[in-house]
């Protein structure tokens, strides 16, 4: 569907301020980083260092992080970013904190790795192969020590 021609805006009329787009938008990115820096300021690297805050509105703030295990280091600590939101960050009506995983582009992976046995594990799969009864267990062995 073609969008709307009368709804669309130059990127230099909205460079140039002369829209009610960009303003509001650049407002709210100043808004999240200002947050951002205050949280940062109050919390003990490292765990600072992969707090990022996403969006917060007047009962809710969201944060991403960047692993499961500062997810979960974040977690633990909600209460403490609760209460610094709240008294240090002007965000007295903040009741929950949510914290989502965002991992970066160089971390996600579509390719399985290839894992290789050393020489040692190989010989032993390959001597209990060899004194395997079961034929199917004994197959599999063989094919494993191949890998």
């Amino acid at each position: 569907m073609p969008a709307d021609k009368s709804k669309l805006v130059s990127f230099a009329t909205l460079v140039n301020n002369r829209s009610d787009i960009l303003p509001p938008l650049l407002n709210r990115a100043a808004q999240l980083s200002n947050l951002q820096q205050k949280l940062r300021n109050e919390l003990e690297p490292p765990l600072s260092e992969h707090l990022f805050v996403a969006n917060f509105n007047n009962a809710i703030m969201t944060l991403y992080t960047d692993s499961p295990a500062w997810a979960a280091k974040l977690r633990y600590n909600i209460s403490s970013i609760l209460k610094i939101a709240q008294t240090r960050c002007g965000l007295a009506d903040l009741r929950s904190v949510r914290i989502k995983v965002i991992l970066p582009e160089n971390r996600i992976t579509d390719t399985k790795r290839k894992i290789e046995l050393s020489d040692q594990s190989k010989r032993l799969i390959l001597n209990a192969a060899e004194t395997a009864k079961d034929p199917l267990l004994r197959s599999t062995l063989f094919r494993l020590s191949r890998n």
